[in-house]
């Protein structure tokens, strides 16, 4: 008796779960007829009307406003999600339908037309695409829906074909700083090459199959995805990294992949990335000094020399002749009172480049900055003032030439190191009464002075 109670009690809970899946069902049925009439709505207020020889009547102006308010309204439905296919195939003739209502006006340079005009034709190939891969997703029964497929495909084609491979529907974008939508169509714009749906219509369109061939080997394709990563940036900083990196498996025009990630988690005030993708543009394009220079600066802000000497280094293990990494790993020295560990880096940088400013300019700088730590030294030590004066002659006289060679390099006179420094040196060279060559080391002073608009010496 137990037993038949059990299974009595069994059946009831399982009728009762067939009841309410029938509810259920009935239900969603019942809103999916919702969204029907809705479409329906949308796609005859959208209906553009015709002349007798089939161009667009202008004169009647459809309620397009009206059209794209009934796709929101199908898309905020709960059961939007079970006729995504039919919303966004609708959604896209609204557009292909703005598309061809503003093609006269944008013709004649309207330019409120063109970008109704462009902006119809990157929406709609969005939702042509949307609506085709809702529709390639096998139903309950394994069935993909294939009935829309060659009209669709033909009516993206022409969105694409239209605007110009869609790159003219992100740039109005751009121009109007819609940037999300400007990241969108330059997205698909780069993706079409790969879309199943373009694929499709290529065969029974051979001005699109040249145009996808063409875009495919173009550098139109890459530069698209370039510009919808740099328009990800005003919107959200993770996806437009996210956009840069994936860009980097394309292998092309990496000095403004990297320059953009690296970009990116510098205003993310993200450093410890920021020092890692410098590192990694670094080893992929050794000869590229931007990096080497950005890593520079951030080492020296956080005063970690060490680091940045390293990083320094490391670069020159690829870039041997690299003239500016040896000339801030000799900065790197002097600033850190190692002026014996500047010099060779100094003078390989010279040998290599005799017309460099900075490593002229530096070298004589890290002579000064030698001979002032010597002479703190030697006063402690209480040394001889002739002992003194032998030391500081032979610094001054050492940086003089590399300073002089600065000042020379300098034509518009616009480092203003180089008379602080150079003036100091002929200062501390004429200032003793029994110093050789004074008048012509105080006329020299003065020239410098007068280049740069310094105060002159006054005998």
């Amino acid at each position: 008796m137990k037993k038949l109670l059990i299974s009595a009690l069994a059946l009831t809970v399982s009728f009762g779960a067939m009841a309410q899946s029938k509810e259920e069902l009935k239900a969603i049925k019942e809103q999916q007829k919702v969204i029907a009439t809705i479409l329906k709505d949308a796609e005859k207020l959208s209906k553009v009307a015709e002349d007798a020889m089939g161009q667009v009547d202008q004169s009647k102006t459809p309620d397009f406003a009206g059209a794209q308010a009934k796709i929101a309204e199908a898309l905020a439905n709960p059961q939007a999600k079970t006729m995504l296919g039919d919303i966004n195939r609708v959604a896209a003739d609204i557009e292909y339908n703005v598309m061809r209502f503003n093609t006269a006006g944008a013709g004649a340079g309207d330019q409120a037309a063109l970008k109704s005009y462009l902006d119809a034709c990157g929406a709609g190939y969005k939702y042509y695409q949307a609506a085709w891969d809702a529709y390639a997703v096998p139903d309950e029964k394994g069935k993909v829906n294939t009935k829309y497929n060659e009209k669709m495909a033909a009516n993206a084609a022409n969105l694409f074909l239209f605007s110009s491979g869609l790159y003219n529907s992100g740039l109005i974008c751009f121009q109007a700083e819609e940037w999300e939508k400007a990241a969108e169509y330059w997205t698909l714009a780069g993706d079409a090459v790969e879309s199943p749906m373009i694929a499709a219509a290529t065969a029974k369109n051979p001005l699109l199959a040249a145009n996808i061939e063409e875009f495919k080997n173009d550098s139109a394709r890459f530069q698209s995805k370039l510009y919808a990563a740099s328009c990800y940036n005003k919107v959200d900083h993770n996806k437009c990294i996210e956009a840069y990196k994936n860009l980097l498996k394309e292998n092309r025009q990496l000095e403004a992949v990297y320059s953009g990630i690296i970009s990116e988690y510098a205003e993310l005030k993200d450093t410890t990335n920021m020092i890692n993708w410098l590192n990694e543009g670094i080893k992929a394009l050794p000869g590229y000094s931007v990096f080497t220079n950005s890593l520079f600066y951030i080492y020296l802000d956080r005063q970690d020399y060490d680091g940045a000497i390293a990083s320094l280094k490391k670069s020159l293990e690829s870039t041997p002749d690299n003239v500016g990494a040896m000339v801030l790993i000799a900065r790197l020295y002097t600033q850190q009172g190692k002026h014996s560990d500047a010099a060779p880096y100094y003078q390989k940088a010279i040998s290599l480049d005799a017309e460099n400013l900075d490593a002229n300019l530096y070298y004589g700088l890290n002579y000064l900055a030698e001979m002032e730590a010597g002479e703190s030294e030697m006063l402690k030590n209480h040394a001889r003032e002739a002992e003194m004066d032998k030391f500081s002659n032979e610094k001054l006289d050492a940086a003089l030439p590399y300073l002089r060679k600065a000042y020379q390099l300098d034509a518009n006179h616009e480092n203003n190191d180089i008379p602080t420094l150079l003036m100091q040196v002929l200062y501390r060279k004429f200032q003793p009464s029994n110093a050789q060559n004074k008048a012509a080391l105080i006329q020299e002073y003065n020239e410098v002075a007068d280049a740069y608009g310094r105060p002159q010496y006054n005998r």
